[in-house]
């Protein structure tokens, strides 16, 4: 037996020729059947090319922890590792966030609004019960979609991982994108995407000194820590703009390190669209993702006249905040 990464390119060279083999047919059967349990429709759609319908696992965007075996095959699959992949490009991943994935209906992301109160008590006595308060969020999957357009001959090439590692790449940072700003700018469901953290009541409004920068995101992470909540995923997220104020701002009279440098867990993002900041415990940002992974649609035929295969990419999302209150945004710095 041999050991097989996962191969992409592999994977969208043959669905694009209506076939499917190794690994990667085994994955997509798997995914499927999990979640449709008609493994015959599931086949027909693929090896039929007419719709070049493939389902690529969350794991191959490094996202879960399953190793998959390839049953009836001699090969023994396993996930690549070290792509740059969709825990790279978002920022809010990076940062901490809690992912959910393979959900297959509407979910609740439970928080507890008030926490039961303990008491002190003689050695035979009786606690005295409280009621904590719990609130449900419900999630939904929201629609995020993108759209490369791949060079065939590239794709039968297939002479290294570099492709692989390409198209990991650019998928990742299109849908990482996305999530971020969804987290960050959502604006909820009347506009068919999740509710993110601009507009969410309960976050915290932080006023920016642009005299005493250092001393203000220093009171904001105060702030936050004052919620009673886990810090180790505390961090800020900022614009590029953003970054270059704060990188050159000395933190204290006299230079040294910037402010910047002197921030806890900082990221930037152009996904940041404005010269505020966002800072926040961010493992309680909950990233719920639907279905058995990111499903793609293959076209060889629209762009066939320029060797071209247009290929749209699906991710079915939502967000939820289960404190708003350990989450805050700055005003703009200037």
């Amino acid at each position: 037996m041999s050991d097989k990464p996962y191969s992409i390119s592999k994977a969208f060279n043959e669905c694009s020729n209506g076939t499917l083999s190794g690994i990667e047919r085994e994955a997509h059967y798997t995914a499927t059947r999990e979640f449709e349990r008609i493994k015959p429709l599931a086949e027909k759609r693929v090896t039929s090319g007419l719709t070049g319908e493939l389902v690529v696992p969350w794991e191959a965007f490094g996202l879960g922890q399953r190793q998959l075996t390839a049953t009836g095959s001699p090969l023994i699959g396993t996930w690549t590792t070290g792509f740059s992949d969709l825990s790279t490009w978002s920022l809010v991943l990076k940062s901490g966030a809690t992912v959910l994935p393979n959900l297959k209906a509407n979910a609740t992301v439970w928080e507890i609004g008030t926490l039961p109160v303990p008491s002190w008590i003689t050695e035979v006595g009786q606690a005295l019960p409280t009621s904590p308060t719990f609130a449900g969020i419900t999630t939904k999957p929201w629609r995020i979609s993108g759209m490369i357009n791949v060079s065939s001959q590239l794709l039968k090439q297939q002479a290294s991982p570099d492709l692989d590692r390409i198209l990991t790449s650019d998928l990742s940072r299109q849908l990482g994108s996305f999530l971020d700003r969804a987290c960050l700018y959502g604006s909820g469901g009347a506009n068919f995407q999740p509710q993110g953290l601009v507009g969410l009541t309960g976050v915290q409004s932080i006023t920016i000194d642009e005299a005493n920068l250092h001393p203000t995101f220093c009171a904001a992470e105060k702030l936050i820590a004052d919620q009673n909540v886990n810090m180790d995923n505390y961090a800020v997220l900022a614009s590029t703009d953003a970054k270059r104020i704060l990188n050159s701002t000395a933190a204290f009279a006299g230079g040294g390190d910037s402010v910047w440098e002197k921030l806890r867990n900082p990221q930037s993002s152009p996904e940041v669209v404005d010269n505020r900041c966002f800072v926040g415990c961010w493992q309680l940002a909950t990233i719920c993702l639907y279905g058995p992974g990111i499903e793609f649609l293959l076209d060889p035929l629209t762009l066939m006249a320029s060797n071209q295969i247009k290929i749209q990419a699906t991710l079915l999302a939502d967000v939820a905040f289960r404190f708003a209150g350990a989450f805050g945004i700055t005003a703009a710095i200037t």
